[in-house]
């Protein structure tokens, strides 16, 4: 090894040794396995977001692409933390069945996942069923907000 002003890995290697007396390894290690896991972005927004596209869009026509514009959020960070564009479904879907949720928006999320998936996914139908279940949604209720959102009134007549 070469000692100071010799290379440049020398310099370094000298700087690194200095720096081990200084800092735990220990802890090191545990911080970088800590910042690389952080979120920088509120997951309860991301998923607001993301639900209004599926609810404008459906289910089929809204793209990664679109949902990453909408959250803000980078798509890498979007499959780390709901691992798919389904899982963020899902993840609206639950979002829907909250205390707090819109009901005409639920209902809207409703429509798009009995629309387009719950015939062919099984863990979507679940959703649908419980949350239908759990906020005694009716046919009527979802007649009456499709026709709405159709602007379509009661009689067949457009509004």
């Amino acid at each position: 090894m070469v000692g100071r002003g010799g290379t440049s890995a020398s310099f370094f290697h000298d700087h690194l040794a200095i720096a081990g007396k200084f800092l735990d390894r220990s802890f090191l290690n545990d911080y970088s396995q800590i910042v690389g896991r952080l979120r920088r972005f509120d997951e309860a927004s991301a998923v607001d977001a993301a639900a209004a596209v599926f609810r404008r869009r459906g289910y089929t026509a809204a793209s990664v692409d679109d949902l990453v514009e909408a959250t803000g959020v980078h798509r890498g960070s979007l499959y780390n933390a709901f691992g798919s564009k389904h899982g963020l479904f899902l993840r609206a879907l639950d979002a829907a069945a909250a205390p707090d949720a819109d009901p005409d928006e639920r209902l809207d999320l409703l429509m798009v996942a009995l629309l387009e998936l719950a015939a062919v996914d099984a863990r979507v139908r679940d959703h649908v069923s419980n949350i239908i279940s759990e906020k005694d949604v009716t046919a009527g209720q979802l007649g009456k907000r499709l026709l709405s959102r159709a602007e379509v009134d009661d009689e067949g007549e457009p509004e």
